[in-house]
């Protein structure tokens, strides 16, 4: 079997399907998260590390368990290393198979463990989620100033002010 790599900072990823804790460089994958801009790098968007932030702030904003914040900062930690692929062309990659899922669970593993932290439970990785989907809304509505669409996610119970708000704080997170 092939074994696919990737440099990442000053370390070499051997095997992208078994990524191992000492072959993460984690500065690396924080610059890159500042750079890295979401929807296909549209110059309006937030970059994965703003995003990121929204993300912590809305969990934070509702009062969510310190388990599932600290998963909110790292949840998106893998695209630094397969950047930040657009939705639809997850879920058709998804449809095919299911290689992208087992990379980025890899990594989130692998990045977990270098950052000394353990691989979160799954109900944390699900609120999680519905986090990063109203996020995904936010941005989509006010970021990007698009209108409501079909696909987009409820928004937790927070005035449209509150959540712009937040969104300018994610912007200047450090």
């Amino acid at each position: 079997m092939k074994v696919y790599c990737l440099h990442v900072g000053v370390n070499l990823i051997r095997n992208l399907l078994d990524p191992k804790p000492e072959h993460i460089d984690l500065e690396a994958i924080e610059e890159r998260l500042r750079l890295i801009r979401r929807w296909s790098n549209d110059p309006k968007s937030l970059t994965v590390h703003q995003h990121r932030s929204l993300v912590v702030l809305l969990a934070k904003e509702m009062g969510d368990r310190e388990a599932v914040i600290d998963w909110c900062k790292h949840h998106d930690d893998h695209e630094a290393i397969t950047g930040d692929i657009p939705g639809p062309i997850k879920s058709l990659i998804g449809m095919e198979t299911d290689v992208l899922r087992r990379i980025e669970d890899a990594l989130d593993r692998a990045i977990c463990k270098a950052r000394g932290k353990r691989f979160p439970e799954r109900h944390d990785r699900d609120a999680v989620h519905k986090y990063d989907k109203a996020a995904e809304t936010a941005e989509w509505l006010w970021v990007l100033g698009n209108d409501p669409a079909p696909w987009n996610a409820r928004l937790p119970p927070i005035t449209e002010d509150r959540i712009k708000e937040l969104i300018q704080l994610a912007r200047i997170q450090p």
